[in-house]
């Protein structure tokens, strides 16, 4: 029998808590990233099933789905380091995809995971502006028969 959805948010909480911890995020910037106060993210690690807001909940989804991503993409040892150096492509601008996370909220959590979702897909680089300007480009007539 799956578990409940009160125990799955549990669970998740702290695997995203932990994986954040391991890779160097301090109580502080997570407790941030997730919309808690630090006393507050700490009580809800320790509840088997802590109550969230509808956006803590959006928040812990699309983390989790980023951390997931990136270890697919990256080897456990190099996420940390993937988060905290600075990233040229879209939504992060030459700055350190963590900082952007940070200041940007719930939009830059879902552009991360916009990028990433496409990168496990294997459109690695493949910005709005790309796929825009590839739409217009003359598309050869194509015979099914």
């Amino acid at each position: 029998m799956p578990p409940s959805i009160p125990t799955a948010t549990a669970r998740s909480l702290l695997a995203v808590t932990r994986l954040l911890t391991q890779w160097g995020l301090p109580h502080a910037q997570q407790a941030h990233l997730l919309s808690f106060t630090n006393r507050a993210l700490r009580r809800a690690q320790r509840e088997a099933a802590p109550d969230l807001s509808p956006e803590q909940q959006d928040r812990l989804w699309l983390l989790s789905a980023i951390l997931s991503a990136l270890l697919v993409l990256y080897s456990p040892r190099t996420v940390g380091g993937w988060l905290s150096r600075p990233n040229n492509r879209e939504p992060f601008h030459g700055q350190r995809p963590l900082d952007v996370l940070l200041t940007g909220g719930l939009p830059a959590l879902r552009s991360t995971w916009q990028l990433l979702s496409g990168d496990l897909s294997g459109q690695f680089g493949a910005t709005p502006a790309s796929r825009q300007q590839a739409s217009r480009l003359p598309q050869p007539p194509i015979d099914l028969d």
